[in-house]
């Protein structure tokens, strides 16, 4: 999993050489593939707080249902925030399958939220004391979203891409 010294002292430059040959051939890495620590390291952070950032931001979305003008107002809210939770859900396994050569868990990424490594957008700290608040919050939100993760369709980690064709 690593670059570290071979039993003969030497640094693991070819498997490093071929995974880079990899992403430079346009193929994609699947989750029980080598990969370099910092390659590895960096997709956890990166679909950790994407996964996350899905979550916290149902949270201030669930708070509208019951408010929401109208019953067809409230169900497209509710499918909403069902959808939001079930995209951090999905997010969260994937990295928790990078995490698992580690020896981390999903306790492990809860434990790094709760003490501040783990950071999510800062966007869904903000209020929306009105309907028309929370829409146009959402409204961009989801653009933004739509633009970053569209953009990241075509990553080398396959288990992200696939991840992230089912959500845009």
């Amino acid at each position: 999993m690593s670059n570290r010294k071979g039993q003969d002292g030497s640094l693991d430059d070819e498997r490093l050489a071929h995974f880079l040959n990899r992403i430079d051939r346009g193929d994609k890495i699947e989750a029980d593939d080598w990969m370099p620590d910092d390659y590895r390291n960096q997709l956890i952070k990166l679909i950790s707080m994407h996964g996350v950032s899905e979550i916290m931001g149902a949270l201030p979305e669930k708070e509208w249902v019951p408010k929401a003008p109208t019953l067809r107002r409230k169900l497209a809210i509710m499918a909403k925030v069902q959808d939001e939770m079930g995209h951090g859900q999905l997010l969260l396994r994937v990295a928790e399958d990078l995490m698992a050569p580690l020896g981390q868990t999903r306790e492990d990424l809860l434990r790094n939220l709760f003490s501040g490594k783990l950071k999510f957008h800062n966007v869904f700290h903000m209020e929306a004391p009105t309907w028309a608040d929370a829409g146009v919050i959402a409204w961009l939100v989801d653009g933004a979203a739509i633009i970053t993760q569209s953009m990241s369709l075509e990553t080398s980690y396959a288990p992200y891409a696939r991840a992230l064709q089912r959500i845009c």
